[in-house]
Protein backbone atom coordinates (compact mmCIF):
# COMPACT_ATOMS: atom_id res chain seq x y z
CA UNK A 1 0.00 0.00 0.00
CA UNK A 2 1.15 3.51 -0.79
CA UNK A 3 -0.90 6.65 -0.22
CA UNK A 4 0.28 10.18 -0.88
CA UNK A 5 -1.33 13.37 0.35
CA UNK A 6 -0.57 16.99 1.20
CA UNK A 7 2.58 16.81 3.33
CA UNK A 8 2.60 13.04 3.94
CA UNK A 9 3.13 9.62 2.49
CA UNK A 10 1.70 6.44 4.01
CA UNK A 11 3.32 3.09 3.43
CA UNK A 12 1.68 -0.22 4.20
CA UNK A 13 3.90 -3.05 5.41
CA UNK A 14 3.30 -6.75 4.86
CA UNK A 15 2.90 -7.32 8.60
CA UNK A 16 0.77 -5.31 11.01
CA UNK A 17 3.47 -5.52 13.69
CA UNK A 18 6.71 -3.73 14.47
CA UNK A 19 8.92 -4.14 11.42
CA UNK A 20 12.41 -2.83 10.60
CA UNK A 21 12.28 0.51 8.79
CA UNK A 22 15.38 2.50 7.85
CA UNK A 23 15.10 6.16 6.80
CA UNK A 24 17.90 7.70 4.75
CA UNK A 25 18.04 11.40 3.87
CA UNK A 26 20.75 12.05 1.29
CA UNK A 27 21.90 15.14 -0.64
CA UNK A 28 21.36 13.43 -4.02
CA UNK A 29 19.58 10.42 -5.49
CA UNK A 30 21.02 7.20 -4.04
CA UNK A 31 22.10 4.34 -6.30
CA UNK A 32 19.32 1.80 -6.83
CA UNK A 33 20.00 -1.91 -7.32
CA UNK A 34 16.60 -3.35 -8.25
CA UNK A 35 17.78 -6.93 -7.66
CA UNK A 36 17.94 -6.30 -3.89
CA UNK A 37 14.28 -5.35 -3.59
CA UNK A 38 10.88 -7.01 -4.02
CA UNK A 39 9.04 -3.73 -4.60
CA UNK A 40 10.13 -0.14 -5.27
CA UNK A 41 7.85 2.90 -5.27
CA UNK A 42 9.00 6.46 -5.90
CA UNK A 43 7.10 9.72 -5.43
CA UNK A 44 7.49 13.09 -3.75
CA UNK A 45 6.86 14.94 -0.53
CA UNK A 46 6.82 18.59 0.49
CA UNK A 47 8.18 19.02 4.02
CA UNK A 48 6.49 22.08 5.52
CA UNK A 49 8.31 21.89 8.85
CA UNK A 50 11.81 21.10 10.05
CA UNK A 51 11.02 17.55 11.17
CA UNK A 52 9.89 14.35 9.52
CA UNK A 53 7.56 12.25 11.68
CA UNK A 54 7.79 8.47 11.38
CA UNK A 55 4.98 6.48 12.97
CA UNK A 56 3.04 3.27 12.64
CA UNK A 57 -0.44 3.47 11.18
CA UNK A 58 -2.22 2.10 14.24
CA UNK A 59 0.08 3.04 17.12
CA UNK A 60 -1.04 6.63 17.79
CA UNK A 61 2.51 7.92 17.39
CA UNK A 62 4.03 5.54 19.95
CA UNK A 63 6.70 4.13 17.59
CA UNK A 64 9.14 5.82 15.28
CA UNK A 65 9.92 9.37 16.21
CA UNK A 66 11.06 12.48 14.39
CA UNK A 67 14.03 13.23 12.15
CA UNK A 68 15.35 16.74 11.48
CA UNK A 69 14.83 17.79 7.85
CA UNK A 70 15.11 20.99 5.86
CA UNK A 71 11.71 22.26 4.71
CA UNK A 72 11.16 21.88 0.97
CA UNK A 73 10.49 19.36 -1.76
CA UNK A 74 11.87 15.82 -1.69
CA UNK A 75 11.88 12.75 -3.84
CA UNK A 76 10.76 9.74 -1.79
CA UNK A 77 11.69 6.16 -2.63
CA UNK A 78 10.29 3.22 -0.67
CA UNK A 79 12.11 -0.10 -0.89
CA UNK A 80 10.49 -3.37 0.21
CA UNK A 81 12.44 -6.60 0.84
CA UNK A 82 11.64 -10.03 2.27
CA UNK A 83 7.97 -9.90 1.34
CA UNK A 84 7.99 -13.60 0.45
CA UNK A 85 9.12 -14.48 4.00
CA UNK A 86 5.92 -13.26 5.66
CA UNK A 87 3.85 -16.11 7.10
CA UNK A 88 0.36 -16.79 5.83
CA UNK A 89 -1.15 -15.33 9.01
CA UNK A 90 1.05 -12.22 8.67
CA UNK A 91 2.56 -12.53 12.15
CA UNK A 92 6.13 -13.54 11.33
CA UNK A 93 8.66 -12.86 8.62
CA UNK A 94 11.88 -11.13 7.68
CA UNK A 95 10.39 -8.26 5.70
CA UNK A 96 12.18 -4.93 5.90
CA UNK A 97 11.72 -1.46 4.48
CA UNK A 98 13.92 1.48 3.52
CA UNK A 99 12.64 5.02 2.93
CA UNK A 100 15.03 7.24 0.97
CA UNK A 101 14.58 11.00 0.61
CA UNK A 102 16.66 13.47 -1.39
CA UNK A 103 15.95 17.10 -2.30
CA UNK A 104 14.12 18.12 -5.43
CA UNK A 105 16.29 20.74 -7.25
CA UNK A 106 15.16 24.35 -6.76
CA UNK A 107 12.37 25.41 -9.14
CA UNK A 108 11.72 21.77 -10.16
CA UNK A 109 8.29 20.24 -9.56
CA UNK A 110 7.83 17.84 -6.68
CA UNK A 111 6.43 14.50 -7.95
CA UNK A 112 2.78 14.12 -7.01
CA UNK A 113 1.97 10.69 -8.43
CA UNK A 114 3.60 7.43 -7.35
CA UNK A 115 5.82 5.63 -9.82
CA UNK A 116 5.77 1.88 -9.24
CA UNK A 117 9.30 1.14 -10.45
CA UNK A 118 9.11 -2.51 -9.39
CA UNK A 119 5.77 -3.88 -8.26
Amino acid sequence: MFIQGQGYVAIGTARNLNVPVTVRITPEEPHLDLQQWDRVIQSGLVANSDELRITGVTDNGMSGGTIPIEPGGYHVRILFAGLNTVSENGLSGDDRYVIELWPVPPNAPVPTQPDFIKA
